[in-house]
């Protein structure tokens, strides 16, 4: 497992969640591209999650490692356990930042809240793919935001009132 930290002083939280969700799509396509000589194809789970984190050095002097710690931290662990193979799937905060994202238009894909593995009301998303936003014009942008905005409001809406529940 492995485990990747973005963002600089020079970049906002929609640019970070940018470069990492376009990294994660493009780990995925090179693992479904290679083969080995005995047909061996990688298997990669990736979950997003966007937050603040703390590190710092723990062990003793022979052995000190490098850890990351805090809700974020464990919130994509869980992302990637939950997550089926071959995907990219993100918390609702980094699929929040991605819908502004400023350079590429993000396709995602709503999971059931309990498709997540022991976490309560965890809204996920699969991340399916992205398009440069400078190739679609500002209208054709608008109109997919709002539907798979729509479409998001309508199934959250479709699951609480299955469950019982207002959903407003």
């Amino acid at each position: 497992a492995y485990m990747v930290v973005g963002l600089t002083d020079q970049c906002s939280g929609c640019e970070a969640a940018e470069s990492l969700a376009l990294f994660a799509l493009d780990v995925i396509n090179c693992a479904n591209k290679f083969r080995t000589t005995d047909h061996f194809s990688p298997v990669i789970r990736v979950g997003l999650a966007s937050g603040t984190v703390v590190g710092g050095v723990v062990g003793g002097p022979s052995s000190p490692l490098y850890r990351l710690f805090g809700d974020t931290v464990q919130l994509a662990g869980l992302m990637e356990l939950s997550c089926r193979k071959m995907k990219v799937q993100c918390s609702e905060t980094t699929f929040r930042l991605l819908r502004e994202a400023p350079t590429y238009l993000f396709h995602f894909e709503k999971r059931p809240e309990e498709s997540v593995l022991l976490a309560n009301n965890v809204l996920s998303f699969y991340i399916n793919g992205a398009v440069k936003r400078s190739l679609i014009t500002h209208e054709q942008s608008e109109q997919r935001r709002q539907a798979a905005l729509l479409a998001v409001q309508f199934k959250s809406r479709k699951n609480s009132i299955r469950r019982g529940l207002s959903p407003y």
